[in-house]
């Protein structure tokens, strides 16, 4: 069983995120879900895009690693889209020991370059995705 925070992706934390996340806890494993948007929902992906831009990445960002702040070191970080910045940060220079990375992924430099050595991650993304 593994202990997972899970962040949204630019839509906000959508019903498809919480059933994501209960097929995870059905499998045995424990997961958070922190709400980046503060109640914020969006059917419209630009326009959940802007609101992340308005509110600013940093702050997204900072009530992902806010919302991890009680977790015991060694949880998986998981992201979908942009619920991958908080996530592979918390990873890459944080407590976490793993990171999933669903549909996005952020230049390691942007958080200090490069990824840690013996430090696990997956990425599942597309070739052709504009983003």
């Amino acid at each position: 069983m593994a202990h997972i925070i899970f962040f949204h992706h630019a839509h906000g934390k959508t019903e498809g995120v919480e059933h994501f996340a209960d097929r995870l806890r059905a499998l045995g494993h424990e997961v958070l879900t922190p709400d980046l948007y503060e109640g914020q929902l969006f059917d419209d992906l630009d326009e959940g895009v802007a609101y992340a831009q308005r509110t600013g990445f940093d702050v997204i960002i900072n009530r992902g690693v806010d919302a991890a702040a009680n977790l015991a070191p060694g949880y998986v970080a998981m992201g979908m889209s942009l619920g991958c910045m908080p996530a592979q940060m918390l990873a890459q220079t944080g407590p976490a020991s793993k990171a999933v990375l669903l549909h996005g992924l952020v230049p390691f430099e942007a958080f200090g370059g490069p990824w840690p050595e013996g430090k696990p991650f997956q990425v599942h993304i597309t070739r052709e995705d504009p983003w």
